[in-house]
């Protein structure tokens, strides 16, 4: 694998700031709600967030990688309120 200078690291993560919200909000919901409802959403956000801290790193050494998951979001038909949320992910965090 060869590094890629051209591909800007940050660019799209708004799956993983989605992953991390996940996360964050299970474990807030560790103490409020059913135990396995909170480690659920947890471990779901830590997947996502992971999945795709992994697809842009391995990006950088080979450009047209996609990972299992952003492939699944691909092929889904997205609601209006999700795709508005990936945009304003990205404004927020520097697309």
């Amino acid at each position: 694998m060869q590094y890629n200078q051209n591909i800007k690291f940050y660019k799209g993560w708004h799956h993983f700031y989605i992953g991390l919200v996940l996360l964050l909000v299970g474990f807030h919901c560790l103490f409020r709600t059913v135990e396995w409802v909170a480690i659920s959403i947890s471990l779901l956000g830590l997947y996502i967030a992971l999945d795709d801290f992994y697809q842009h790193w391995r990006q950088n050494y080979e450009i047209d990688y996609h990972s299992p998951l952003h492939r699944l979001y691909v092929s889904m038909n997205k609601p209006d309120w999700l795709i508005w949320l990936n945009g304003l992910l990205d404004r927020v965090f520097g697309k």
